[in-house]
């Protein structure tokens, strides 16, 4: 039951400027990077984090989701593949496969060769997505509702603003609240009750937190969590 002090910061740079020089303090003070992390990091953050991190030398692990497509490995496998007679294990031994983006590409092949449609694997290809993969010592980001405590672990919950923490949920799924009512089944009243619990719960059990909220960013402005 760990007691934490919440910081308030006048913009989002400001916020991130503070968790970066205090990342690199711990980092001096002889802590892997690897036991550093960032939780409560909604994609508005994604550019501001990258851009300030790098001032201080630091690497983050953004989960960015870019298309398959982007990378030259599949573009080539798609131009051979469209204008060559060869068969597709054929193209593939010609392809460097000591990569991520290799297996991902097989992953695709794999899974709709069987329909034997050279236009389908190719739009599939196309449109697949795959996610960004981690600097060696980056600092990561984690889901702090299904973040397991390390007593070793040093975590800055950024963002800590109305709206943002906890995440409510509404009164808009397909049952509705009236309906629930009439089941048995939790409201969405209740359900953010649980959730606001179990957030309070989380925050709780780590021992070696920083909080820390913006007032605005580059779009408007914000208040603090009701937490």
């Amino acid at each position: 039951n760990y007691n934490h002090k919440v910081y308030e910061f006048d913009s989002m740079e400001d916020e991130v400027n503070y968790i970066a020089f205090n990342i690199c303090k711990l980092i001096d003070n002889g802590i892997n990077p690897n036991m550093i992390k960032l939780t409560n990091v909604s994609p508005d953050y994604y550019n501001t984090l990258v851009r300030i991190f790098s001032l201080y030398n630091l690497k983050v692990n953004i989960p960015y989701q870019t298309s398959l497509v982007n990378y030259p490995l599949v573009k080539e496998f798609i131009k051979s593949y469209k204008d060559s007679s060869k068969s597709i294990e054929e193209i593939l031994l010609e392809l460097d496969n000591d990569s991520n983006v290799y297996l991902e590409l097989v992953k695709v092949i794999n899974k709709y060769l069987k329909y034997d449609n050279k236009g389908l694997l190719i739009y599939k290809i196309a449109n697949s997505t795959i996610n960004s993969y981690p600097y060696e010592n980056g600092i990561d980001i984690v889901d702090y509702l299904d973040y397991i405590s390390d007593e070793n672990e040093y975590v800055f919950m950024m963002g800590f603003n109305e709206g943002i923490i906890p995440k409510n949920n509404m009164d808009t799924a397909y049952i509705t609240d009236n309906i629930c009512a009439l089941l048995g089944l939790d409201t969405t009243r209740i359900l953010n009750k649980k959730l606001k619990d179990k957030t309070i719960n989380i925050i709780n059990d780590i021992k070696n937190l920083t909080i820390t909220y913006k007032l605005k960013d580059f779009k408007k402005s914000y208040y603090p969590s009701t937490l």
